[in-house]
């Protein structure tokens, strides 16, 4: 029976600490079961151009101090933008200098392992995917957060920042291609499936969730504030994302049945052991997000429209990102020069 702990408090670094000691003989248990004296924290780092969309610094902090003196190596990364070209700027960058234990890194140093990813046309993507997460006890940090294109975004779901080549393709489709919003909707029997294979290879040994403020919206990036003021953690990631996405009011998140019907976790609440702190109803942690602007085309199967829909949602949001073309375009300038 996985046990899931969650507090709801008034300080946010206090409601990560404490949540984690609800749990801390768990936790003991699978540090020393996993026999690894290195932890990997992964981070959701997607773009710290938006800071409500990103792994807290002070919340990585309170982490990074729970666990100290606990292993001999920490690993603090995300294959991102953040990490593959801000490393010495980024929000997280101080860190090694506060913690000597503590080195950041874009994942591309470590070991690899090829991944299929299916796509709409019915041709094979090959990528690679890092095998960290099954080296050292890795921790999955991550916010609730609606998505664009999977409904919810939690803990389970940041193991696509372990993807390091090929990751656009988990979509089952070009970049371009997805503009398109019929479709999308032909990929989403394919894009879930490809979705649950990152998440088994990049399966965490923990979860915690930050939800002092949760996304909702235009996630995962551009969304809006809702406070929460709740903790989570858990050793079933899908446990977890489950009870999260049942407090957000989101309903359906296709890819969670599907990672239970893998056996990577369970979604049956009767069979989780559930510790709560600071609150004794979950109405009184529920809090109904707005779902993202194109969130009933996320769970559709079938298309509805006999003319092309443009997802524009999906246009402005590479727009707001042009920091990353521009990177991105000068480094290719520079590697064929």
């Amino acid at each position: 029976m996985p046990r899931l702990a969650i507090l709801k408090g008034g300080d946010r670094l206090e409601n990560i600490n404490n949540v984690l000691g609800l749990i801390g003989s768990d936790i003991d248990r699978a540090i020393e079961n996993k026999g690894s004296d290195s932890l990997f924290i992964k981070v959701n780092a997607i773009d710290t151009h938006f800071p409500l969309a990103v792994t807290r610094p002070e919340t990585l902090d309170t982490v990074i101090r729970y666990f100290y003196d606990k292993f001999e190596r920490i690993v603090v990364g995300d294959n991102s933008f953040v990490f593959k070209k801000y490393m010495d700027t980024n929000i997280y960058s101080h860190f090694p200098k506060l913690f000597k234990k503590v080195e950041l890194s874009d994942l591309t140093n470590f070991g690899s392992k090829p991944i299929e990813f299916l796509q709409l046309n019915g041709s094979v993507v090959t990528g690679s995917i890092s095998t960290l997460p099954k080296e050292m006890f890795s921790i999955s940090m991550s916010l609730p957060k609606t998505h664009d294109t999977f409904v919810f975004t939690g803990c389970s779901k940041n193991g696509m920042g372990c993807v390091l080549t090929k990751r656009p393709y988990v979509h089952a489709m070009e970049l371009n291609e997805r503009l398109i919003v019929k479709k999308v909707i032909r990929s989403n029997a394919i894009n879930k499936i490809n979705l649950v294979n990152v998440i088994e290879a990049s399966y965490p040994d923990l979860s915690i969730l930050d939800g002092y403020v949760g996304m909702e919206g235009n996630g995962p990036m551009f969304g809006t504030e809702i406070p929460l003021g709740i903790a989570m953690c858990s050793m079933d990631s899908i446990a977890l994302d489950t009870v999260m996405a049942n407090l957000t009011g989101l309903g359906y998140v296709p890819y969670l049945p599907l990672c239970h019907n893998k056996g990577l976790g369970t979604m049956n609440v009767e069979e989780m052991d559930i510790i709560k702190d600071g609150f004794d109803d979950f109405a009184e942690i529920y809090s109904e997000f707005k779902p993202h602007p194109h969130a009933k085309y996320q769970t559709m199967v079938e298309s509805e429209f006999i003319l092309p829909k443009i997802d524009f949602h999906l246009f402005f949001g590479i727009a707001k990102r042009f920091h990353r073309v521009k990177d991105k375009v000068f480094e290719e300038m520079a590697n064929t020069n």
